[in-house]
């Protein structure tokens, strides 16, 4: 048991005793102001209604109990601006459970087993300004309102089992970051992110997506980071990104990608496409970035290293930190790398003798280029290192 509490000292840690209840008005009348209370690893299934009543706590945890529910007004009143529940066996959260949190900013639900939330979880003044993390659970959906009363910074729902994005839930809200990484989303509807224009960050990765249309993006105009990799997109439509004006990181990588199309870069610093089925690159998917591109990745993709590729990457060469090609004859084999060699940025370096008769250990994408277009025919990839007669259709674009 737990009850009445006299004194608490700046930190007070009731880590692994046997404590089995919390009872109400147990940190009434309590003397000092603790800067934060453990009450992690106990048998605690029961914790009374107003338990923490008046108690003025910086940070409250409690880890690993055994509670399975919350009282209505459990934390009324309480000063807490982090409550960490983390890994109890809580299956529903009856509405307005956090009522009276007003100091709150963090609050941790994760790995509870939690199944089903009904309403707001706060009314009456809440703020909680930071993180509402919910990860590790087995939620389906989340009710519209389930915001309507705070203005966390960030939503984490990692590892649920949501199947729909929760477009009703963050409309209209001043969520900055939403996390939605590792569960069951299959589609996104084309008015997913009306009304989310505040959003800063859209974490996807890990789902089911197969397809987004063109303009489902746009209200997206402030997102700086969008990862929609280890999906199963197969098509990007011309433009998909145009109105996202302050994109620095796109993550495309783990799809099945076989194209990729003309990007407004503008502001993209970093481009992952790895593990894709890439086979070619719109002749201007890079023409429109202005300088500030620092890395895109094509490591593990099926690239057609033909003139027309060549002439793409040029846009992006000092960016170039993985890929390779794995035709035509000429250049299978070859992988592009960001390295330098005597001052030069070099775009390819074959692991040990490239497959065809190159016979070279590094290939430049300025010599390359160079070659290509100057000499139009076979000689230009001779002069590089030789190619026979052979590969003589494969250069034919040149």
């Amino acid at each position: 048991m737990f009850y009445h509490v006299i004194g608490l000292s700046y930190r007070k840690d009731l880590t692994y005793n046997q404590i089995s209840v919390v009872y109400g008005d147990a940190f009434v009348n309590i003397r000092g102001r603790p800067t934060r209370i453990t009450l992690n690893n106990n048998p605690i299934h029961i914790i009374e209604t107003n338990a923490f009543r008046q108690l003025d706590v910086t940070r409250l945890y409690l880890q690993d109990l055994k509670i399975d529910h919350l009282e209505y007004n459990t934390f009324e009143d309480v000063t807490a601006v982090e409550i960490n529940l983390t890994k109890n066996k809580i299956k529903t959260l009856a509405a307005a459970v956090f009522t009276g949190t007003n100091y709150l900013q963090n609050l941790y639900l994760d790995n509870v087993g939690l199944k089903a939330v009904y309403g707001t979880l706060f009314k009456d003044a809440s703020t909680v300004s930071g993180t509402i993390s919910l990860e590790g659970n087995e939620l389906n959906q989340l009710p519209g309102d389930f915001l309507s009363q705070v203005s966390p910074y960030e939503i984490k729902l990692t590892s649920n089992k949501i199947s729909v994005f929760p477009k009703d839930m963050i409309q209209n809200t001043k969520v900055k970051r939403i996390d939605l990484n590792s569960n069951r989303i299959e589609v996104l509807p084309d008015d997913s992110f009306i009304g989310q224009g505040q959003l800063l960050e859209v974490m996807l990765k890990n789902n089911r997506i197969t397809d987004v249309h063109r303009g489902i993006f746009d209200p997206l105009k402030n997102v700086q980071t969008l990862d929609l990799s280890y999906n199963r997109l197969v098509y990007l439509a011309p433009g998909i990104f145009d109105a996202m004006d302050n994109l620095h990181s796109l993550y495309l990588s783990d799809n099945i990608l076989f194209y990729f199309p003309a990007v407004n870069g503008t502001r993209l610093e970093r481009l992952d496409l790895q593990r894709n089925t890439l086979t070619s690159i719109a002749n201007d998917a890079f023409i429109y970035f202005n300088g500030t591109l620092k890395k895109i990745d094509l490591t593990d993709n099926s690239l057609n290293c033909d003139c027309q590729l060549y002439k793409t990457l040029v846009w992006v060469k000092k960016s170039i930190q993985g890929g390779n090609c794995s035709s035509p004859n000429a250049t299978s084999g070859l992988l592009f790398d960001h390295k330098e060699e005597n001052s030069t940025k070099y775009f390819a370096k074959p692991k040990g003798r490239v497959r065809g008769e190159m016979g070279i250990d590094y290939v430049s994408l300025n010599k390359l280029i160079h070659g290509l277009n100057l000499f139009s025919t076979v000689q230009g990839f001779r002069a590089l290192g030789g190619v026979n007669e052979s590969h003589a259709p494969n250069l034919a674009c040149c």
